[in-house]
C-alpha cells in the first residue's frame, strides 16, 4: 500500500504537467476549431474551418514546401552527421566532448539570432554573394526567388541541427563494444567493410529516429522563416504548415481556422508515426 502511495506521489507531478501543458490546450484548441473566432466575436461553424483549411491553397503548398525541405535536409544532414560522428570516434573522450560541444553550439544559440546572421549573409550584398564575386560568380538572389530561398532555408536548418544529430550518433557509436571492431579486423575486414556491414546496421535505429524527428521538426519550422524571409518567402515558397498556422492566427486573425489547421497537422504527424511503426514491423519480419 505504501509503495502505491509513493509511486502515485512520484507520478502525480508528471501527470499534472501533462494535463496543464498538453491536455487542456488540446481541448481548448479542439473547441476553438469549430468556431469562427478572432477572440472578440465567435460563431459556431461546425466543420467549416476544417473544410476551408483543407481547401486553402497556401496550407496545401506548405506541406509541399515541407516535403521539398525534407528532400534537401534529411539525407545531407544525416550523411554529414554520420561522417562527423565516425571521425570523432577515433579521439579520446575529452577531445570528443570538446568537439561535440563545438558542433552543438549553434543549436544552443537562439533561433532569432541565427536567423538575423543568416539574413545578413544571404542578402544581395551579403557575405555569401561577396565570396561568390571573389571567384568570378554573379550574385544569387537567395531571398527573392523560390528555389534559392528553399536551398537557403535548408542550409540554415542544417547548420542548427547537425550538432544534435552528431551527439545522438556519437553516443550510439560509443555504446558499440570495441570487441566488434577487433573481431572484424581479425576476420580480415577493413575499415570500409566494418562501416558498411557492422557500424551502419547498428546505427540504423538511430538513423530512423533522427529521420522521424527531422520530418516532424521540418513541418514545425517557423522562427527562421519569420526572421529571414518575408511572409513565407517568395510566393510562399518556404512557408511550412506551422508557419501557415502562425500567419492564419496572428496575421489574418482567424484563430478558429488556425486551430483547425493545427488539428490537421497533428493528425498528419500521428499518421506518420503510425506509418513508421508499420514499416519497422514489416522490416523485422
Amino acid at each position: 500500500m505504501k509503495t502505491k502511495v509513493v509511486l502515485s506521489a512520484m507520478i502525480a507531478p508528471a501527470i499534472l504537467l501533462y494535463i496543464v501543458s498538453f491536455a487542456v490546450p488540446m481541448v481548448v484548441v479542439g473547441r476553438l476549431s469549430f468556431f469562427k473566432s478572432n477572440y472578440i466575436v465567435s460563431e459556431f461553424v461546425g466543420l467549416g474551418n476544417y473544410v476551408k483549411a483543407l481547401q486553402d491553397y497556401y496550407f496545401q503548398k506548405s506541406f509541399f514546401n515541407a516535403f521539398v525541405l525534407m528532400v534537401f535536409i534529411i539525407p545531407i544532414s544525416l550523411y554529414i552527421s554520420y561522417k562527423l560522428a565516425a571521425a570523432l570516434s577515433v579521439f579520446d573522450r575529452r577531445s570528443q566532448g570538446f568537439f561535440r560541444f563545438m558542433l552543438h553550439l549553434p543549436s544552443l544559440v537562439a533561433g532569432i539570432v541565427i536567423g538575423m546572421v543568416w539574413r545578413w549573409m544571404l542578402n544581395e550584398t551579403g557575405l555569401i554573394n561577396q565570396l561568390l564575386s571573389v571567384v568570378g560568380m554573379r550574385p544569387i538572389w537567395w531571398l527573392v526567388y523560390a528555389w534559392p530561398a528553399r536551398i537557403s532555408l535548408s542550409v540554415i536548418q542544417m547548420s542548427a541541427m547537425i550538432g544534435g544529430q552528431v551527439l545522438f550518433l556519437s553516443a550510439t557509436i560509443c555504446s558499440i563494444p570495441l570487441e566488434l571492431h577487433d573481431v572484424a579486423q581479425i576476420d580480415g575486414a577493413n575499415e570500409r567493410k566494418y562501416n558498411r556491414y557492422i557500424l551502419r546496421p547498428l546505427l540504423r535505429p538511430m538513423f530512423t529516429l533522427i529521420t522521424l524527428l527531422n520530418i516532424i521538426g521540418i513541418m514545425q519550422i517557423w522562427g527562421s522563416i519569420y526572421v529571414v524571409f518575408n511572409s513565407g518567402g517568395p510566393e510562399g515558397s518556404v512557408a511550412t504548415p506551422v508557419y501557415e498556422i502562425f500567419l492564419t492566427a496572428f496575421e489574418y486573425s482567424q484563430q478558429g481556422r488556425a486551430a483547425a489547421k493545427g488539428i490537421i497537422l497533428m493528425v498528419v504527424i500521428a499518421l506518420l508515426l503510425m506509418a513508421k511503426q508499420r514499416v519497422e514491423k514489416w522490416a523485422k519480419q
